[in-house]
């Protein structure tokens, strides 16, 4: 029968294992590849050096699960492009960062380090913690299509997160969600199109929900309207529904990078910017069946920029219920 500890590593490290070594120079090669060049520095304790970690990798974003037998020190001279957001398990320790020394409590808090800065951890024997690991890239795209503005850059995160309310409680309760769906052996969540998904909603969890540098910018008047990017874009499709219009012409055409036009769509319509056109054109042509039915369906289906017509056809069947010549023929009948 396994022993308690077994069975609490078993239920923490879930996802794919990356690492279970007693080797010092292992841990800090393997940790240095997941965030930053990291130097870790065993305590002196009865306890020797072990580390093991896993990782759940959605979309962009990781969480990564990761264990310490010993005490042990760990310090970055320079955070590079990730932002780490750390949620002690069991034990705890302390983060620092700027000048700022932040506890690590199991349930109650934990620290997001931000990029471009030395950063520390201590944690103590036997922790267990989650780090969600961000790119700067990611995290900036998301702001910059909350905020209704490109080029501000990535904000700066307050060190200290409180796990017992508002937005580092919700953060809380959806990595719980997510890690619990796993380990009841669910693979929905972590299916490629729903984990896309799923690392939006977490990263504007986090801008939302935790203090930085740039809150002043997402407050609810600001959240609710749209950004003018969204706007000029949706014109721009608009203007070329006869076509398939690519990422990179949509960039081209209102200005702005194709990641930060994506985190728009995503934050705002639910959809990419390609997903949104092609529906767009699809109702195009539905428009067109009931207002022109002497138009063959060949004619609308060119007309909207379907050059496969068997595949328009299955898409207009999926999107209205019914086949683009039963919409013909009832306008026709009509």
């Amino acid at each position: 029968m396994p022993s308690a500890a077994r069975t609490s590593d078993a239920h923490h490290f879930v996802g794919t294992p990356l690492i279970h070594t007693r080797s010092l120079d292992e841990a800090v090669q393997m940790q240095s590849s997941i965030n930053s060049p990291v130097r870790v520095e065993p305590l002196r304790g009865r306890d020797p050096f072990e580390f093991r970690a896993s990782r759940l990798q959605l979309g962009d974003v990781a969480i990564v699960m990761s264990g310490y037998r010993a005490e042990i020190r760990a310090h970055s001279a320079h955070v590079t492009q990730r932002f780490g957001l750390v949620v002690p398990v069991r034990k705890g320790g302390e983060s620092q960062q700027s000048g700022t020394t932040a506890p690590l409590v199991p349930g109650r808090s934990g620290a997001i380090v931000s990029p471009n800065a030395p950063a520390g951890f201590t944690l103590g024997a036997g922790y267990r913690g989650i780090q969600l690991s961000i790119p700067l890239a990611t995290l900036r795209a998301s702001f910059e299509a909350l905020a209704g503005a490109s080029g501000r850059g990535a904000p700066c995160f307050e060190v200290a997160i409180d796990l017992t309310r508002g937005g580092g409680a919700s953060v809380l309760r959806l990595l719980r969600s997510v890690l619990d769906d796993v380990r009841a052996g669910s693979s929905v969540l972590t299916a490629p199109p729903v984990a896309a998904r799923l690392a939006d909603t977490i990263v504007h969890a986090i801008l939302l929900g935790l203090p930085h540098t740039e809150s002043h910018l997402l407050v609810e008047p600001r959240r609710a309207s749209e950004p003018a990017l969204l706007r000029r874009a949706e014109e721009y499709l608009a203007a070329n529904a006869d076509r398939p219009v690519s990422s990179a012409e949509l960039a081209r055409a209102i200005g702005a990078s194709g990641r930060v036009i994506a985190a728009a769509f995503r934050a705002h319509r639910d959809a990419s910017p390609i997903a949104f056109h092609r529906q767009r054109r699809l109702e195009l042509s539905r428009r067109l069946l009931l207002e022109s039915p002497e138009r063959s369906v060949t004619d609308v289906a060119l007309a909207c920029g379907f050059v496969h017509l068997g595949r328009f056809s299955v898409e207009y069947r999926a999107r209205f219920g019914e086949s683009p010549s039963d919409t013909r023929r009832r306008a026709a009948s009509g």
